[in-house]
């Protein structure tokens, strides 16, 4: 999760392995998600690797969390499920995010604030519910 954590065998500092994916398993599942943590990373879902680095980045307490194109690649259910993760771990830790998506539908469903971009200036900023997706599109547009 980012930092090794290891024990004695003699002389030396040894990986430990066990203790590793014990913290690991807690860690995640503290925001209601199971993880088989005996898995290699390279059988993992897109969505099982999204909820990996957002526990790893968490697990270092930042006052903010910068998710860019997070949902990029993912399959529908994969979106679903890395949402309610990031609800959850914002509700329990109060974690702010900074969400960079293409994706409108899903900037109006977690959001609090928008921010809408256009040839390198903020068109708009305000809060969810003061726009609505058409009118996000329509700053967009030439």
């Amino acid at each position: 999760m980012g930092r090794e954590l290891t024990r004695k065998l003699g002389f030396f500092n040894i990986l430990d392995i066990e203790r590793m994916r014990h913290v690991t398993a807690e860690a995640i599942a503290k925001y209601g998600y199971k993880l088989d943590v005996d898995r290699e990373v390279e059988d993992l879902s897109g969505d099982e690797r999204q909820i990996i680095a957002v526990t790893r980045a968490v697990a270092f307490q930042p006052k903010l969390l910068l998710l860019d194109e997070a949902f990029t690649m993912l399959s529908l259910e994969g979106r679903v499920e890395v949402i309610k993760f990031l609800k959850e771990v914002n509700r329990q830790s109060g974690i702010s995010m900074i969400i960079v998506s293409h994706d409108l539908n899903l900037i109006k469903e977690l959001s609090h604030y928008v921010v809408v971009l256009k040839n390198g200036g903020r068109v708009f900023f305000g809060r969810n519910e003061d726009i609505s997706v058409d009118e996000i599109v329509e700053y967009m547009l030439p």
